[in-house]
């Protein structure tokens, strides 16, 4: 679920809640058609690194991104950003107009066949805080 805030020179927004000032009006729209759009994988894969999901900034503003893996999934494997292996969790700075893709990386395990990857994407500047709490994607050989 999304958000669309009407005012304030803000745009629409691909996450699943937001706090923003009292008069912002708010409507419904895709990850993917969102000012802050989400493109979630539609699966990843063992024994490989998997783009997992790709951020866009078409808020207006720079923000700070987290994406975090959630508890029940950090056994799967760990998150990867600009070739960097970076764990359960990142965050990073993302400018107007502007993408980062982060990746997972599964090992050689078959017993993750089946599971699914659960994660988080947060967004902050100020006056904005957004969460889109319950991605997921599903593992695949």
């Amino acid at each position: 679920m999304s958000v669309v805030m009407g005012s304030g020179g803000m745009a629409t927004a691909s996450f699943t809640t937001v706090d923003a000032p009292r008069n912002s009006a708010v409507d419904v729209t895709s990850d993917e058609l969102g000012a802050h759009s989400l493109d979630v994988a539609q699966s990843v894969f063992i024994n490989s690194t998997s783009s997992l999901v790709t951020v866009t900034n078409r808020l207006g503003r720079d923000v700070t991104i987290t994406v975090g893996l959630r508890d029940d999934s950090e056994h799967i494997g760990d998150l990867v950003v600009d070739g960097t292996v970076v764990g359960n969790a990142t965050s990073f700075t993302l400018t107007q107009g502007t993408e980062r893709t982060v990746q997972i990386e599964i090992p050689d395990d078959a017993s993750l066949t089946d599971e699914t990857v659960y994660f988080y994407v947060d967004a902050s500047a100020p006056g904005l805080e957004v969460t889109a709490p319950d991605r997921s994607a599903p593992v695949n050989e």
